[in-house]
């Protein structure tokens, strides 16, 4: 099967690990492809997946900006329907995730859990003004449509763990099923004995 695993960063800080272990594992049988922007990637990393036959596509874009984010979504949508992958695997933001739109592959995204109060989280312990209050409300509101959006234009959505799988549930009203992030799969457990 040719699989393209779409992420944020080739590297294994925080929430990037995870695409890129499922693209190891995957790769014992499959034909890989990671896709991802270039900024935050770990070169001694990409030599590593490359070495397990894992084709790493780096977007052409650098930086972070509204303009370049655009540019990499259409570069990627270009991509993706140009190498005809059997199935993709999300595990990024919408302005990756929307390329998948104009893809016709069956995708399948991964659900990671809404972090929502982030000018509280920040914050802490302090109160917010009033001004930072309506601004976490508006950035609430942002990130649930963008969940929204992940969670329910797919194929498939899949959760992490039962409580994302809940969560998702209770937030967007969609029934999802979940595999726990970092589980191994019988069959490798079988090739690791």
């Amino acid at each position: 099967m040719d699989i393209a695993v779409i992420t944020q960063s080739v590297n294994t800080h925080s929430g990037s690990r995870a695409p890129l272990e499922l693209a190891k594992n995957l790769s014992k049988n499959n034909d890989i492809s990671i896709y991802s922007y270039p900024h935050n990637s770990d070169k001694n990393l990409i030599e590593n997946l490359e070495k397990l036959k894992i084709k790493i596509i780096l977007l052409p874009y650098e930086g972070k900006s509204v303009i370049n984010q655009i540019k990499n979504t259409f570069a990627l949508s270009k991509r993706l329907n140009s190498s005809k992958h059997d199935i993709i695997s999300a595990h990024c933001l919408p302005p990756l995730f929307m390329a998948t739109w104009f893809s016709n592959t069956p995708t399948v995204s991964t659900y990671y859990g809404t972090q929502k109060n982030i000018l509280t989280e920040k914050n802490f312990p302090k109160k917010l003004s009033p001004l930072n209050n309506f601004a976490q409300k508006i950035l609430n509101l942002i990130i649930f449509v963008e969940q929204w959006i992940i969670v329910n234009t797919t194929s498939k959505t899949v959760a992490i763990s039962q409580y994302t799988m809940q969560e998702a549930d209770d937030a967007y009203h969609c029934k999802i099923s979940f595999i726990y992030l970092g589980a191994i799969s019988k069959n490798l457990k079988s090739e690791q004995n």
